[in-house]
């Protein structure tokens, strides 16, 4: 019999660092994608108590938010979602690495991965965008603490790498 060891998507990878960059692995929370069949704000103020964020936004705090996720889907991350109706609920938790980037010149860093102006004038807390990092599909959330950025799981190496990259070109 296989006998599985849980792990994080860039366990061993992280933390990395630079000039006005540090770069960690948060603990993963609950990722949940909902799509929008009818009736999904309703369930999900009286579930969660969360709003569905507009197009490029998010609802909540640490802990409990809704993402803008594209046109017809939103991502539920920390609780769990319980029992949504008016939603295609679609458990992501597995599927994706998480990294949290803090420091003064992350914005500066990203912009040698990403065609978004991530400069608070342009991208500003409560902001989220999916986007290429690289050549990676990505989530990009902005929040009091920093960045966060989400990639498929089966790329976390290569973001690692990319990041370390864009680290070392900063002057």
């Amino acid at each position: 019999m296989v006998k599985l060891i849980a792990k994080s998507a860039a366990e061993g990878l992280l933390p990395i660092s630079g000039p006005g960059v540090e770069v960690t692995e948060p603990a993963m929370e609950v990722l949940t994608s909902l799509g929008d069949i009818g009736g999904l704000a309703a369930s999900l103020r009286k579930a969660h108590g969360l709003a569905l964020p507009e197009a490029g936004g998010m609802t909540g705090t640490e802990g409990k938010r809704c993402v803008w996720f594209d046109l017809s889907h939103v991502m539920l991350i920390g609780p769990e979602p319980g029992a949504l109706k008016g939603g295609a609920v679609t458990d992501q938790t597995d599927a994706w690495c998480r990294v949290l980037l803090t420091g003064s010149r992350v914005a500066e860093m990203l912009a040698y991965l990403t065609p978004l102006d991530l400069r608070e004038a342009s991208f500003p807390i409560g902001s989220a965008a999916r986007t290429q990092v690289g050549h990676m599909s990505s989530l990009i959330l902005r929040h009091e603490g920093g960045y966060e950025l989400f990639v498929f799981r089966s790329m976390a190496a290569t973001l690692v790498h990319e990041l370390e990259e864009a680290i070392k070109s900063l002057p």
